[in-house]
């Protein structure tokens, strides 16, 4: 991706400070959220779900990290925990494309972002399946789109195995 749709009219200084600083961020509907780093529980999770993803994705299709953005607007994009997208959507810093699956791991400072502003984007969009996953639990819900809506269609909790076949055939755990 040669220019990415918000660094060409959205607060290009402000956007190349945070770049040039590491700090992660988002811009829904044009305004800009810096969001503090991962806990280690936090992180750890995304890292143990990408893994699985990853090992189970087939040919054709890419497991991303939390760095990977899906660009809704001219002006706006999100960050998932996890995004899994067909490799032709994907360019350099993101995709346009609506993801086969976006995963958000919950914390205290993104919970309520998570299960209402960022969760009526991928479903207004069309993204098929939506992970949660609690930390605190720990938990993974799975949500599917229906008719325009997220219906949560397989939950499980601790160390208990959940196999799904969307977007693909997976078995996740979220512990050893």
């Amino acid at each position: 991706m040669t220019a990415t749709p918000h660094e060409a009219q959205v607060f290009p200084e402000l956007l190349a400070f945070l770049d040039e600083n590491g700090l992660r961020y988002e811009v829904l509907d044009g305004c800009v959220v810096v969001t503090p780093p991962a806990t280690f529980g936090h992180e750890r999770l995304d890292i143990a779900i990408a893994a699985q993803l990853w090992n189970a994705a087939p040919e054709g299709v890419e497991v991303l990290g939390s760095n990977f953005g899906y660009y809704y607007d001219d002006t706006s994009f999100v960050m998932a925990d996890v995004t899994v997208a067909r490799t032709a959507d994907c360019e350099e810093r993101g995709t346009t494309v609506a993801p086969l699956l976006v995963v958000e791991v919950l914390s205290r400072s993104t919970r309520r972002r998570d299960v209402t502003g960022k969760w009526s984007i991928y479903a207004e969009a069309g993204v098929p399946s939506y992970w949660l996953v609690d930390p605190v639990e720990p938990s993974l819900t799975v949500l599917t789109l229906t008719d325009g809506l997220y219906v949560e269609t397989e939950r499980v909790a601790g160390s208990e195995p959940l196999t799904v076949t969307v977007p693909f055939e997976v078995t996740v755990r979220l512990q050893r």
